[in-house]
């Protein structure tokens, strides 16, 4: 049988099946048998409703694991965004197998320090991994260095991409975007499961904006608002606008 096969179902098995999946189709799938087993020993599993946020950062606390947070999205979605002076900056998208806090692991003068959380936009469950076992593993297993390398790069291209769009894109073509980032199947709908103040903190702007161009979407029958959150009506017309294409409705 293949090495992350049975090996990986018992090291999660006090977890529900969904975490080993999320896991093997993750960076950390990489791990020694040691290692995995060593990260799932001091892991938790925890839930988040949609709308709740938990801290990343070293300032915050109270967090049931520890207050620096790695973790990995078991199923769900997580908005992951940093916090200056009030207003909120979104920096990636974190879904099923995605990691998340790895890069807070590393330690900055108070100056430097960015407030950083994450958001569950739907019910989302988390496996939430200790930092001390992490941070210990990184420096003596290669596995686990190798494996956290490859994830601190998937991060830096989503961090890059979302605020070179936030920076450059027009505000329609990113609104567009992230309506399609963030969609989800729902019986025969495809919905966001997102207030506009999400969207817009999501966007770079503000909720005036997002009602404005959301209207305009409306009356072009792009999306509609009905009970609960906001379906998409025509995701190729979206998706002409969220690649610039000047000929999109």
């Amino acid at each position: 049988m293949a090495p992350n096969g049975r090996g990986l179902l018992d090291s999660f098995a006090r977890f529900s099946p969904e975490v080993a999946d999320a896991w093997r189709n993750s960076h950390f799938g990489g791990f020694s048998p040691g290692a995995r087993q060593a990260m799932a020993d001091t892991a938790i599993q925890f839930d988040l409703a949609g709308g709740e946020s938990v801290p990343l950062t070293s300032t915050a606390t109270g967090f049931p694991v520890g207050t620096c947070q790695p973790g990995l999205v078991v199923d769900g979605m997580l908005r992951v965004y940093v916090t200056s002076q009030r207003r909120q900056v979104t920096t990636r998208y974190a879904g099923p197998g995605d990691a998340f806090g790895i890069p807070t692991l590393i330690e900055s003068n108070d100056n430097a320090r960015i407030e950083a959380s994450a958001q569950a936009l739907i019910d989302t469950r988390l496996l939430l991994l200790s930092p001390a076992t992490l941070t210990e593993l990184v420096s003596r297993d290669l596995s686990v260095a190798q494996a956290t390398i490859t994830g601190l790069q998937s991060s830096l291209r989503d961090n890059l991409s979302l605020v070179a769009e936030n920076v450059i894109w027009p505000l329609r073509q990113r609104l567009a975007r992230h309506l399609l980032d963030l969609a989800v199947r729902e019986g025969p709908d495809v919905v966001v499961p997102a207030t506009v103040q999400t969207i817009a903190d999501a966007t770079g702007t503000v909720r005036e904006v997002v009602f404005r161009l959301l209207k305009e979407m409306r009356e072009s029958r792009l999306v509609e608002r009905r009970k609960g959150p906001l379906v998409l009506l025509d995701l190729h017309a979206l998706h002409q606008i969220a690649m610039g294409d000047p000929d999109g409705v």
